[in-house]
């Protein structure tokens, strides 16, 4: 299995953000392939690992990981501060994982002494793309996505293993290895176009959303008609594109994502939760870095004939009523304005083959929306005189946190039970984030680990001759799910406190 593995090994987690930066300075990755053995030794002797990215030998500097994603053989999910041993919990899930270990929190005051594992699932090949990786760790983890630490969801991320002189340390090999067609596989059996680039295509080219019905095989001959308006056509090959463009913007808008209705914005914004919002994936800016602002990145050469492909899709997504000739006037003007096209080679015969392919199999080609929560009609703000779209996006989101908070929170519940309540309506958040907007708003509420801490307290108050293990069975015939270690906590610290 391909895995990149730092150069420092680790006897404890860091935890403060010296210790950290200490440890970073200086952490280079190496990319190799390694057996399952090797893999245990890895982890046994603390050493970091992560996934794959362009170059074989890198470090974390210059943000370097965040910019140069490839892929991964392995994916690793994080349980934290969980009340089930590893092999408790493996027993529950739909997929169970090819490695376990403990981490370096498992058992610690840190996390109340409560159990923190790595579940690794191996793969028979690279799982490449960000977008690949998000939707296999989602069918992954979907029966228990709720014990997972968000950090995990991240492929950038590097990941502190263990170490076997830890004194709760476990190792657990499944021996199982996973097909990664299993999880995306197109129509017609074969991996994404995506899956087939080279690496220097895939560490280059935007992230994009496909979803695992689409078929990218578009290099085949459609023979079927796609009649165009004649002065049109003769427009196209008559004039400049600049000019053609020009001549045809009053008659074909140029858009670039899903349109909203006037209508549909309330108090400087609209939600889009619910809808199906597309973007020209060559049309979304990316952060310069440099020259702290936005841009749009030219796609250049190897690549130019799959994103026209995918770009003519979403059109006809974003405007479902499209005309032929509207369809060929947004990928000319997304052509000029966003390809290299230097060599000539997107000629006008080019983008309407292009097309031409695409309108003639669009029953058969699925592609994913974006992820929005909602949309600012800036008008409103600079109205207002606002034009800090940070500050403003922020309020959105604390605005319809509140929105969706008051509408759905059940007094009769505890915290942590509401918050698997709102998943059942769409509405995902966390303990911190539910709590701080519940002493904002002077609600009291209610924690499972203080229904747990109580009914320890009182069955030990009943029979004070109970031992852990006692207490730690009757609260589970209650329905109270607690270890004998918590159990122990919880009873000294009641002691110490009479």
């Amino acid at each position: 299995m391909r895995l990149s593995v730092g150069n420092k090994q680790l006897q404890s987690k860091p935890s403060t953000q010296q210790e950290k930066s200490q440890y970073f300075k200086g952490l280079k990755f190496k990319t190799e392939d390694f057996d399952k053995d090797k893999i245990k030794e890895i982890i046994e002797n603390g050493f970091t690992i992560t996934y794959l990215y362009k170059d074989d030998e890198f470090d974390r500097t210059n943000h370097y990981m965040s910019k140069h994603y490839l892929g991964t053989q392995f994916i690793c999910v994080d349980i934290d501060r969980c009340d089930m041993s590893p092999e408790e919990f493996i027993e529950h899930v739909k997929y169970r994982p090819s490695i376990v270990h403990t981490t370096f929190s498992n058992l610690t005051e840190s996390k109340d002494y409560r159990y923190c594992y790595h579940l690794l699932y191996l793969f028979d090949e690279i799982i490449y793309g960000e977008n690949n990786f998000n939707e296999i760790f989602n069918t992954l983890t979907n029966d228990y996505s709720e014990h997972v630490d968000k950090q995990a969801r991240d492929c950038h991320r590097v990941i502190f293993t263990s170490n076997s002189y830890l004194p709760n340390y476990e190792y657990h090999d499944y021996s199982i290895t996973y097909n990664i067609k299993d999880f995306i596989v197109s129509d017609n059996g074969d991996a994404h176009e995506w899956d087939k680039m080279s690496s220097t295509h895939k560490s280059s080219i935007p992230q994009y959303n496909i979803s695992d019905k689409t078929d990218l095989s578009h290099e085949i001959q459609i023979s079927n008609t796609f009649d165009l308006d004649n002065q049109f056509i003769r427009d196209m090959y008559k004039m400049k594109r600049s000019q053609f463009i020009a001549e045809y913007a009053s008659i074909y808008p140029y858009v670039t994502q899903t349109e909203i209705a006037t209508a549909r914005y309330i108090n400087g914004f609209v939600d889009l939760r619910n809808d199906e919002y597309y973007v020209v994936p060559t049309s979304q800016y990316r952060w310069d870095s440099k020259r702290q602002k936005p841009y749009i990145p030219k796609i250049e050469k190897g690549f130019r004939s799959t994103m026209l492909w995918l770009d003519i899709i979403y059109f006809m997504k974003i405007v479902p009523d499209i005309s032929k000739e509207h369809l060929v006037y947004l990928a000319t003007t997304e052509v000029y304005r966003n390809f290299d096209n230097s060599d000539k080679q997107l000629d006008n015969m080019f983008i309407i083959n292009k097309c031409k392919e695409v309108w003639n199999n669009m029953g058969n080609i699925h592609v994913t929306p974006v992820r929005k929560a909602f949309k600012i009609d800036k008008d409103y703000w600079q109205a207002r005189g606002m034009d800090n779209w940070l500050s403003i996006t922020n309020y959105i989101r604390r605005q319809m946190k509140c929105d969706d908070f008051g509408a759905l929170y059940d007094y009769s519940l505890t915290l942590e039970e509401n918050i698997k309540a709102f998943i059942n309506f769409g509405v995902k958040t966390t303990p911190r984030t539910l709590k701080a907007w519940l002493e904002e708003n002077n609600i009291p509420y209610r924690t499972d680990k203080e229904i747990r801490d109580e009914h320890v307290i009182r069955l030990y108050q009943e029979d004070n001759t109970r031992s852990s293990r006692e207490i730690e069975r009757l609260c589970k015939e209650l329905g109270i799910d607690v270890n004998y270690r918590t159990v122990q906590r919880i009873l000294s610290r009641y002691r110490n406190e009479k």
